[in-house]
């Protein structure tokens, strides 16, 4: 059986804590209206995509913060879709702060047609490159272990199941860099061919 948490706002929550589309998001971004936007997704998921301008703090980090944060300024919040910035609204609210709930959030400012900023595409390589370095190289001899294990494939002679996994183990980061570098590579030709 699933269980939902459910909020009970008390008396006087209700009144800071309220919930407004991305069209006033943007419009209170345009006119500086919006003194703080904090994007409570992952640091990965915010990396992806995210509003100008937001800052990314989720978890035990946006309660410190929220410590230290004035109560008396709004603190608005957005998420993928609006209920993970909902519930840490919530508990802001049960903090003494005033919050602003972006509903819909990155997915609708996204499907309304508007910028998001992203992490420069060459850091997507950085995860891969360093699994290929770490798996795909150790243990490092005159030359890399899985040279060696795709040789042993290409004269048939691997048939000991630990040898293959050992290929498995060191190839896999290898696949995964050459398929982020394709995916980059087909991002940045159509990011070009748009352009011009």
């Amino acid at each position: 059986m699933l269980f939902r948490r459910t909020w009970v706002m008390t008396s006087g929550m209700e009144d800071r804590l309220r919930v407004v589309q991305v069209s006033e998001l943007k419009q209170g971004l345009e006119t500086s209206s919006v003194p703080l936007l904090i994007d409570v997704r992952t640091p990965m998921e915010f990396s992806g995509g995210h509003v100008p301008g937001a800052v990314n703090l989720a978890g035990p980090g946006l309660v410190e913060f929220a410590e230290s944060f004035p109560k008396d300024r709004e603190v608005w919040l957005i998420c993928r879709s609006g209920r993970r910035s909902l519930a840490s609204g919530k508990q802001l609210v049960e903090m003494g702060h005033h919050v602003v709930n972006v509903d819909g959030g990155t997915q609708a400012w996204r499907a309304a047609g508007w910028p998001v900023q992203e992490k420069p595409s060459l850091t997507r390589l950085v995860l891969p490159g360093l699994a290929c370095m770490t798996l795909g190289l150790a243990p490092f001899r005159p030359r890399p272990h899985v040279v060696e294990k795709l040789e042993m494939l290409g004269q048939f002679r691997l048939w000991n199941p630990i040898d293959i996994f050992d290929l498995v183990m060191h190839g896999a980061p290898w696949l995964w860099l050459a398929w982020t570098a394709w995916k980059l590579f087909r991002l940045l030709t159509q990011k070009r061919s748009g352009s011009t």
